[in-house]
């Protein structure tokens, strides 16, 4: 097996890398970690990376500059610290987690609007349109924020589970209940009575365990 560095397939979005705002977590660690990228062709290449959460990519530090990576469909895995992701659809990368026999990926995604500018007191005016955070800031990082402006952040994580040789996306009791399908009352009342959230993913993982008595 080959291992280079720095070398193959880094691209090629400069974006200057800034410390985190202590209000707005723009990526999923809180440094840029040692990792690799494991390539389908068995070569591995090694450097710091992050994972931007409002842009759903993975980048690379080089000369304090972060950069995405290219040719995705090149990409076996990526591991960062102790965690991997596995790409499930193009240009998508998930953190995977195995929890009591099942494999479940995380896509983690935050977006990002304007709420309205800051008034007399602290009070916030809303704006007669919402700004998408995609129009005020590039490759996920935030650069010029307004001190007038309010916003407010929102997890739009999706999740997947893999079965069958297929990933499946879940957002639900019912869409769950259907991989286990002779368990899916059984799933759907667990989640009715332990109140679980698919926005808040401690509670998918939560679900997601319960389910792994049911995988042969």
């Amino acid at each position: 097996m080959k291992t280079t560095f720095f070398s193959i397939l880094f691209g090629l979005l400069p974006i200057f890398i800034f410390a985190q705002n202590d209000s707005i977590k723009t990526y999923l660690f809180d440094k840029f970690e040692k990792g690799t990228v494991n390539y389908k062709n068995g070569t591995i290449t090694g450097s710091l990376f992050n994972y931007n959460l409002f842009s759903g990519k993975i980048e690379f530090e080089q000369d304090n500059i972060a950069l995405e990576l290219s040719d995705l469909s090149s990409i076996a895995s990526i591991k960062i610290g102790n965690c991997i992701f596995v790409q499930v659809k193009p240009d998508i990368f998930c953190e995977r987690f195995i929890i009591d026999n099942v494999e479940l990926y995380v896509y983690w995604k935050y977006t990002m609007q304007s709420a309205g500018k800051k008034g007399a007191f602290g009070s916030v005016s809303q704006t007669s349109s919402i700004a998408d955070i995609s129009q005020i800031s590039r490759g996920g990082n935030i650069y010029n924020l307004q001190s007038s402006e309010e916003y407010i952040t929102s997890k739009n994580n999706k999740y997947y589970i893999y079965m069958n040789d297929k990933y499946t996306q879940i957002d639900s009791p019912k869409s769950l209940g259907k991989l286990f399908k002779n368990h899916q009352k059984e799933i759907e009342d667990y989640c009715k009575q332990e109140k679980i959230d698919f926005r808040n993913v401690e509670d998918v993982k939560k679900v997601t365990a319960f389910c792994g008595k049911f995988v042969d």
